[in-house]
């Protein structure tokens, strides 16, 4: 083991210790884009944990909704990617036929399903109202989404619409 001499360490010490600016910008800045994925992300997160649970999935997102309005000043692409995680969840489980016992309310039936897309759905469409950004563009930010899903989605956002 070979210790090093006092004076050196004394040398370089003082450069490690007063080399950081702590007033300085972060070189990653969110863009419209990220936040929008990280929207989603977090809607994927709840669809994950509350994968056929109404209510913890409404929960969960307005959660992640609130704590993103409380730490940033402009959390509208935020919520823009969330509540279009959202709705498509809603609306992929809407297309699922309800068990063969029957639908179990607030879990697994497609009205519930469907009524809680369209209510996510209409947030998204008035955050995407107020950024300018197509369905296209949102959905391009997802970038885990291979073509066909991403097809899928637009599908779901046209019917959604109405169109």
């Amino acid at each position: 083991m070979r210790i090093m001499p006092f004076g050196l360490v004394a040398l370089i010490l003082p450069q490690v210790v007063a080399g950081a600016d702590l007033n300085a910008p972060l070189d990653e800045k969110p863009t419209l884009g990220s936040e929008i994925k990280r929207g989603w992300q977090a809607a994927f997160d709840c669809s994950l944990a509350h994968i056929v649970d109404v209510q913890g999935m409404n929960d969960c997102t307005s959660a992640a909704g609130s704590k993103a309005q409380q730490e940033r000043p402009n959390s509208d692409p935020f919520l823009l990617g969330l509540y279009l995680g959202s709705s498509l969840h809603f609306a992929a489980q809407a297309e699922r036929p309800d068990p063969a016992g029957g639908p179990v309310p607030g879990i697994s039936d497609q009205a519930t399903n469907q009524r809680n897309a369209e209510e996510d759905f209409a947030v998204y469409a008035s955050e995407q109202k107020k950024l300018g950004v197509t369905d296209e563009q949102a959905v391009g930010t997802v970038t885990d989404l291979n073509d066909t899903g991403r097809q899928q989605a637009l599908a779901r956002l046209k019917a959604l619409r109405g169109h």
